[in-house]
């Protein structure tokens, strides 16, 4: 057998979709192992399935509700992983999927089996030719496989009407065969009864259905252990099954079931520390579900998160420092250049509003000319609007700051045409100004600014 044989894992109530693909995977030359195609006649089957299994490299497994509810499967499962097989779960209809399969990649036959063939193709590392040939395939094989089905069924049928028939035969024969016992045979001239073959039939058939049904009837202590312990599905009953059958026919399934219940339980913890790290949103906080799960599920978000906190606790501390240099010198040209500083975060902006209103001269001078939506022949560049990408000639607004291109006197009032009462004071060509309102004479604005 191959290092790359595929071992089909399956219940029997899937047999139809699984012998099909099993087929089609053969049919295009991959090197797969099914009980139903490769069991010889005469050999023991669990044995047959035991090598098997030991010899494939890889498990695929058929996800249904009836195969996650059968204990030969999950068994099939638990060794393929605990041996570090490939495991590849095929999924054919809407299940619980089992904790441990649930990372793995998977083909998903629920919807598109053309989609569902190129995954497995994939899953499975089958190479290019193959691959083709696989998600290739006719229907033919399937209704092949359904024909074989049908008849397998309908020989299961006949088998059961048989079986029927001769219970039915012992339940009538058996008051005559109490006659029989307690009355002799009043003629030898008779021909001899056939009660004895009935009953010796009887017994014998009563003996194969007794055998059959033993352990429905009389189930063993292992596993009653077993069914109890998946009744109360706890990780102690798990371990208490395990500790108490330490040659149990389940102990595969049961360590698997406390593997998956203790990774819920770290999987719980991780998500409820993480939950915790985002309402404090620190880097400590984050640091410390680092230090308790270091490989937990959110890992790369809490580094990327440490990453930002710590990027914007530099951008704070920068954006303090210019504040702080802008108050010392507490002229309105720092002050301005402060709020129109892109390179720092700008979180004191109304702060320092406030304290050019509280520090700077105040005065009415001439703007320029509006001409059309822009400005000629203005006195100032327009350099900053609050949420708002400007351009140096846009018409004027309070609120704005701008920076001086020619210097004039300001006065204290705007008369019917031009500025008058001149303050003895001036703006300076290269500084900047708060503005904190305006007036329009004609298409000439005026402007009334904070400056030193």
């Amino acid at each position: 057998m191959s290092d790359q044989t595929i071992f089909f894992s399956y219940s029997r109530d899937d047999s139809e979709f699984v012998l099909t693909l099993a087929k089609n995977l053969r049919k295009a030359g991959a090197n797969i192992w099914l009980d139903q195609l490769d069991i010889k006649p005469g050999t023991r089957w669990d044995k047959s399935i035991e090598t098997a299994l030991e010899e494939s490299k890889t498990l695929l497994v058929i996800l249904s509700k009836s195969s996650v509810a059968s204990t030969n499967v999950m068994d099939e499962v638990s060794y393929a992983l605990e041996e570090k097989k490939t495991v590849v779960p095929v999924l054919l209809e809407d299940c619980d999927i089992p904790f441990r399969l649930r990372r793995l990649q998977f083909a998903d036959f629920t919807s598109d089996q053309n989609k569902g063939l190129k995954t497995l193709a994939e899953a499975l590392h089958l190479d290019g030719s193959v691959a083709n040939k696989l998600t290739d395939s006719s229907l033919e094989n399937i209704e092949l496989s359904k024909k074989e089905v049908e008849e397998g069924k309908r020989i299961k049928q006949e088998v059961e009407a048989k079986k029927s028939e001769v219970i039915e035969t012992v339940k009538k024969s058996s008051e005559p065969v109490a006659k029989a016992v307690t009355e002799p045979i009043s003629t030898p001239s008779k021909p001899k009864s056939k009660l004895p073959i009935i009953i010796g039939g009887a017994i014998v058939v009563i003996a194969i259905v007794g055998f059959l049904m033993k352990d429905a009837i009389f189930p063993d202590k292992d596993t009653q252990a077993w069914e109890m312990a998946m009744e109360k599905d706890t990780k102690t009953e798990y371990d208490f099954y395990i500790r108490t059958n330490p040659n149990g026919k389940f102990l595969l399934a049961a360590k698997d079931s406390i593997t998956s219940k203790e990774e819920q339980a770290i999987t719980k913890a991780d998500n409820k520390a993480w939950a915790e790290a985002g309402t404090q949103n620190t880097v400590e906080a984050y640091n410390k579900y680092l230090e308790d799960f270091s490989r937990g599920i959110h890992i790369v978000e809490a580094n990327s998160r440490i990453q930002k906190l710590e990027a914007n606790a530099l951008e704070v501390a920068k954006d303090e420092n210019a504040w702080d240099a802008a108050k010392t010198d507490g002229s309105v040209n720092v002050l301005a250049s402060y709020i129109t500083n892109s390179n720092v975060l700008g979180n004191f902006k109304d702060e320092a509003i406030a304290k050019i209103n509280e520090v700077g001269n105040e005065g009415w001078l001439y703007y320029g000319k509006k001409k059309g939506d822009k400005m000629d022949n203005e006195v100032f560049d327009l350099d900053y609007r609050p949420d708002e990408d400007v351009e140096k000639d846009m018409i004027p607004q309070a609120g704005d700051i701008l920076i001086v291109k020619k210097g004039f006197r300001t006065y204290n009032r705007v008369g019917a045409t031009q500025a008058e009462g001149a303050t003895g004071r001036a703006v300076k060509v290269g500084k900047k100004v708060l503005l904190i309102d305006t007036e329009e004479r004609g298409n000439a604005i005026f402007a009334k600014v904070k400056h030193d």
